[in-house]
């Protein structure tokens, strides 16, 4: 009998693109609010949290993305640390997305699983390894 599939719900943060949404309209996310929106995702049963916020320091990085993983605690939804594998690990994020310039994905699929034995994600951008045409 085949395994039934459904799509995967990923929400890719971007602070920036919430200050360029409308504001004071009723219901629309505030531009500094980035958190607030993330617990709404959990809500609405996003599957995929990926926290793509490559400006943020370290330490500031790492606030954000463990105050994502105790949204998420308890329910479906999985947060996954663009480019910071040592971000994803302090955090207990479910896993990493490592683009062109981050560590080899051979070094972030190493850390597969976590210390109680949970699977963790390991991805990388597609065009790491099918380079496009010049």
């Amino acid at each position: 009998m085949p395994r039934e599939t459904k799509p995967i719900l990923c929400y890719v943060t971007d602070r920036a693109a919430l200050h360029a949404l409308p504001q004071g309209v009723a219901g629309a996310p505030v531009a500094d609010d980035l958190p607030g929106v993330i617990r709404r995702a959990v809500t609405a049963g996003v599957d995929w949290i990926q926290l793509r916020e490559k400006d943020l320091p370290a330490h500031a990085l790492v606030e954000l993305a463990r105050g994502a993983v105790a949204a998420a605690h308890g329910s479906g939804t999985r947060i996954l640390i663009n480019d910071r594998l040592d971000v994803a690990l302090a955090a207990g994020a479910a896993g990493v997305h490592l683009g062109e310039e981050s560590l080899p994905v051979a070094e972030g699929s190493a850390r597969r699983r976590d210390s109680t034995g949970s699977p963790r994600y390991a991805g990388a951008c597609a065009s790491r390894f099918w380079p496009s045409a010049e």
